[in-house]
């Protein structure tokens, strides 16, 4: 025994790292099972105009940690057994942070424009395609809000089918609407 105390510590030893990686996955996994979107009404004045997501400031923090986690797993020697789940959770986080950043930029966009077309009657005379147009927009993204809120999962909700394309697409349709906006003011 003694003559393969070495390689006996070298196997523990890998044994020791591959649980520690085993580890972190299991803690990613339940981390995204339980983080949730806190979802809001949103008002003007003191009329409800629908729902936003609130603040995703500690959901990035938490994307940002563990993609760093996921970064050092995948450096590691001892990731071969679990190289397809973490590669898997690395693009899960991938897909998590590109839909949340498009998300607040369409929410962002959103609120600014609700007040106007939904607001000015005047802007909806004067534009009555870009207010249609609108009007689309602003059904799509309630739609979004309202799935969000009865599952505010942010795992299941940045995964949904088709979630980064519809919220891409909503984003250009806000900009063309304040192109079209700005040209006419």
């Amino acid at each position: 025994l003694d003559k393969f105390e070495d390689k006996i510590n070298e196997i523990c030893a890998g044994a020791v790292k591959e649980l520690n990686i085993e580890r972190g996955l299991n803690d990613i996994a339940d981390t995204w099972r339980l983080q949730r979107f806190d979802v809001v009404k949103y008002f003007k004045g003191t009329q409800e105009r629908g729902l936003i997501l609130k603040s995703t400031d500690e959901i990035q923090q938490t994307l940002e940690d563990q993609t760093m986690n996921l970064s050092s797993m995948m450096s590691s020697r001892f990731v071969a057994p679990f190289i397809e789940l973490t590669q898997k959770w690395e693009k899960l986080m991938s897909t998590i942070s590109e839909v949340i950043e498009v998300w607040m930029k369409v929410q962002a966009k959103w609120m600014y424009l609700e007040a106007i077309f939904i607001g000015s009657e005047d802007i909806r005379l004067q534009l009555p395609e870009e207010a249609k147009r609108f009007d689309r927009i602003h059904n799509a993204f309630k739609k979004i809000m309202s799935e969000t809120a009865k599952n505010p999962n942010v795992l299941d909700s940045c995964s949904a089918e088709g979630r980064l394309d519809t919220l891409q697409g909503l984003f250009a349709q806000l900009e063309a609407c304040q192109k079209s906006l700005s040209d006419y003011l």
